[in-house]
């Protein structure tokens, strides 16, 4: 009967939430936690345990982190009276702006993932679910972030996007990104997707499908320096395009190779 109980509703306690929220402040003074209920439940499937809690007051640096759900997977084995060892959690974040991610950001370590948000991002929402897992100083080891990405606008390199709409579930050393709409210096993006290895340089490999519809006017946007598209010919591109890009960039995120096919 207990085993049905933990693998359904579970069973309400207050015992470690001062344990777990001294945990996760200690591992960084900035965050404040604040659960309102936990539930000690097990999955029947792996069976582990684990402590859940819905809708937690969690802030980092001062702004609301806007979480729907919290698991943390425990190991009783390494159990006392102060202390439990939390082997992976789970957070399952509700879509937030980009404008609220940068406040979360803003006082993280610099890096190459930090500065693209700040230096190449202008506007959008995401959503995420994220599964971290730690060793047993409450060190990060491995990750897996997995979601969507609503209305995305920036700039990379000489590239342009606007109105970006994705899914992705990106890893430590690889990621994919899939359904991907949007528009690409102007030109529309129907459908997409790209993939990314990391290891001593990161791979990209990307196919980007395009039906375009574009009037003269509307060329001259996007290819401003063709002297033709300014005479008194009347122009009108219609078609389906596929391209395919790979890059390879160094750790500096220098470009080391560019390579696209149409």
């Amino acid at each position: 009967i207990l085993l049905i109980i933990l693998s359904t509703r579970g069973l309400e306690t207050k015992r470690f939430n001062s344990i777990i929220s001294n945990q996760i402040q200690g591992s960084n003074s900035d965050i404040e936690v604040n659960f309102k209920k936990i539930l000690f439940k097990i999955d029947i499937k792996q069976f582990d345990l684990f402590l859940l809690t819905r809708s937690p007051n969690i802030k980092l640096y001062k702004t609301y982190v806007p979480i729907k759900e919290v698991r943390a997977y425990i190991d009783f084995e390494i159990f006392s009276k102060n202390k439990i060892k939390i082997d992976k959690i789970y957070l399952d974040i509700s879509e937030i702006s980009l404008k609220e991610l940068k406040k979360l950001l803003l006082k993280t370590k610099p890096s190459n993932f930090k500065s693209i948000i700040f230096n190449n991002l202008t506007n959008g929402s995401l959503s995420s679910k994220i599964d971290l897992q730690f060793d047993e100083d409450l060190m990060l080891i491995d990750y897996q972030l997995n979601g969507y990405v609503k209305n995305l606008s920036g700039f990379f390199q000489k590239i342009d996007f606007n109105k970006a709409n994705f899914i992705y579930s990106i890893g430590n050393k690889k990621g994919k990104i899939s359904s991907l709409n949007g528009t690409v210096n102007q030109i529309p993006v129907n459908s997409g997707e790209i993939s990314f290895i990391k290891d001593k340089i990161m791979a990209i490999n990307s196919t980007i499908k395009s039906n375009l519809e574009l009037d003269q006017k509307k060329l001259k946007q996007i290819f401003p320096s063709i002297k033709f598209l300014s005479s008194k010919n009347r122009i009108f591109l219609r078609g389906n395009i596929t391209s395919l890009l790979n890059l390879e960039f160094d750790n500096s995120f220098k470009v080391k190779k560019f390579d696209l096919n149409f």
